[in-house]
């Protein structure tokens, strides 16, 4: 049996009487590429704010690492630790620190000097200091020299694209098992779109899982080991992604009841946003 990094059993998500996440079991191996799809308020996100512990779900399970871990059982404030880290449909970065303020924000969780170390500045907190100063480096050298050129320049003065890959640096700055990316090429022209896939498989030889939510079709193709579909909280088709984009409940959500195509492409499923 391959082993499961990450493991939803029946799971349910109920907002009083709107049922978010109906049902919804998938799963997610060490080092795989998994990709979320479904058109808006399918349920894609509430699915990784369910991961993260932002609300607790219903009824099923959430099993995460090796051992698996029940998420039940783990706070919201200790998940990021346990080894899962995500990025968001709006950038959230802080626009006034710099580029290496910022990954040294992500690392926190795995940082040991506290507020009386910091103030000392004693030689082990130097120490820590510049161990996490040449990890922040690091992480930006996935990117190339896009970031490390900008190490010390405001967040703020960053492009668009570069801004959405200081907040995969951020990320990975707590060096975890898996990775969330929620509409990591939302934006971006097809060259800033071939250049993320890039990334995100740089960041996939590293060791890392990613579990990511896209709309982009031609992003899907020519990423993901497999793919998921969702609607209305339900998982409708799962497998390769020529397999889903010819399944017909897939092509339903997308196009309509009426709809007769053999399958979804690029054109029939444009620039699907998120909402739910």
């Amino acid at each position: 049996m391959n082993a499961v990094l990450l493991q939803t059993d029946c799971l349910i998500m109920d907002f009083g009487g709107i049922r978010a996440v109906n049902d919804l079991s998938i799963s997610v191996a060490p080092n795989e590429i998994v990709a979320v799809i479904g058109p808006n308020g399918s349920g894609k996100t509430t699915l990784f704010n369910l991961i993260m512990h932002l609300y607790h779900w219903t009824s099923g399970r959430i099993l995460f690492g090796i051992p698996a871990h029940d998420l039940a059982s783990v706070p919201t404030h200790r998940i990021n630790a346990l080894g899962i880290a995500r990025t968001f449909q709006t950038i959230r970065l802080f626009p006034k620190l710099t580029v290496a303020e910022n990954v040294l924000v992500g690392m926190h969780s795995r940082l040991h000097g506290g507020l009386l170390a910091a103030v000392i500045r004693g030689s082990r907190a130097r120490a820590e200091e510049r161990r996490a100063e040449a990890e922040a480096r690091d992480l930006l050298s996935i990117f190339g020299r896009r970031l490390l050129d900008k190490y010390d320049e405001p967040a703020e003065t960053l492009s668009y694209a570069n801004r959405r890959r200081l907040e995969i640096a951020r990320a990975l700055g707590s060096k975890p098992q898996l990775l969330l990316l929620d509409e990591p090429a939302a934006g971006m022209n097809p060259t800033e779109t071939r250049e993320a896939m890039d990334d995100i498989r740089r960041i996939r030889s590293t060791g890392c899982a990613i579990l990511v939510i896209e709309h982009d079709m031609t992003f899907v193709e020519g990423l993901a080991d497999r793919v998921i579909a969702m609607d209305h909280g339900t998982k409708i088709a799962e497998g390769s992604f020529q397999h889903v984009r010819s399944h017909p409940e897939v092509i339903r959500a997308y196009l309509g009841s009426g709809a007769h195509t053999e399958s979804v492409t690029t054109e029939s499923a444009p620039n699907l946003e998120e909402g739910s």
